[in-house]
């Protein structure tokens, strides 16, 4: 069933005029009969329940809109915390890798490691290298 909800508006606006006392001008005074036969045809049960089912229908629809955009904002907030946890992890690695290029480049490395006395520079970081390999996978 279709509506004219603009229809309906005007009429239901004349009738609360006509409800709170309101002056009409002649015109008005003239059409407000038929305006009554309109409203209230427009107001009956089948008319109504159109209206209450289309108002439903609406509803649902936003909320399955609300639904699936809170679903995103979800997902987003996820990734941004992976993105944040993965940023750290990153910083840490970094710290952790400057590290070890300070032991493995150092020059005190010559007295913790008798094995690399003497190497040149390229040769004791290959040294150093080969030791960490064997400690980190035994």
């Amino acid at each position: 069933m279709t509506i004219d909800k603009q229809k309906l508006k005007a009429l239901a606006e004349s009738m609360l005029r006509d409800e709170q006392g309101a002056d009409f001008t002649e015109e008005e005074a003239a059409a407000f009969p038929q305006e009554v036969r309109d409203f209230e045809s427009m107001t009956r049960p089948a008319a109504i329940l159109a209206l209450l089912a289309e108002i439903e229908h609406a509803w649902r629809e936003a909320g399955s809109e609300c639904r699936d955009w809170a679903r995103e904002v979800e997902r987003r907030q996820e990734v941004q915390r992976e993105r944040d946890q993965f940023k750290t992890e990153n910083e840490t690695l970094h710290k952790d890798a400057e590290r070890y290029r300070a032991l493995r480049d150092g020059c005190w490395l010559d007295r913790w490691a008798d094995g690399a006395c003497g190497l040149e520079d390229r040769h004791r970081a290959e040294f150093v290298d080969g030791c960490v390999d064997r400690m980190v996978r035994p």
